[in-house]
């Protein structure tokens, strides 16, 4: 199954740029809209695409979102979630549990690689694995679900990164 917006793409014969014009986005957001690094595509493209294919923007919508799920549920993000890795607790963490988990279950896999695998933007993760916010973002969640990694194990690295967001504001507070 390919991504329903660059298999219209080539069906018309369009280039990325011309998406991009088109749609008055950037060839880099065509890109990244391509690779699936998005739960839902952007509408610029989407509306763009719709109107050179002339296929409604419901059913592009429904098919990316299918094309997302399949993506996530697939080898090699089905496996590599279900490995086990032992956490140490909050307070000896050195780095964010999410980067730490991402680099174990993935060894010398780039962020970049691992969010095109569960169609995720590198800025949510980056965002996330910088403690730059205290809950899971629901992207991320939503992708470790769907690729059938336990719920249970979710939450648990969800607590984790909560639980080191609090202890590193702690720890830079007393710096001051």
């Amino acid at each position: 199954m390919e991504n329903p917006l660059k298999s219209r793409r080539l069906l018309y014969h369009k280039s990325m740029d011309q998406v991009a014009y088109e749609a008055g986005v950037t060839h880099d957001n065509v890109v990244r809209n391509e690779q699936g690094l998005f739960t839902r595509p952007s509408p610029a493209i989407l509306n763009c695409v719709a109107n050179f294919s002339g296929d409604p923007v419901g059913n592009i919508l429904k098919e990316y979102e299918a094309w997302v799920a399949n993506k996530r549920r697939q080898e090699p993000i089905r496996t590599l979630v279900k490995r086990e890795i032992t956490w140490p607790s909050a307070q000896q963490l050195t780095q964010h549990p999410f980067l730490l988990w991402r680099t174990a279950i993935a060894p010398g896999v780039s962020r970049i690689a691992f969010c095109q695998m569960i169609c995720c933007h590198p800025a949510t993760v980056l965002k996330y694995e910088k403690a730059d916010q205290r809950t899971m973002p629901s992207q991320i969640f939503e992708a470790l679900c769907e690729t059938g990694m336990n719920l249970q194990k979710i939450n648990q690295l969800a607590e984790l990164g909560s639980e080191y967001f609090v202890h590193e504001r702690r720890r830079a507070a007393a710096t001051l």
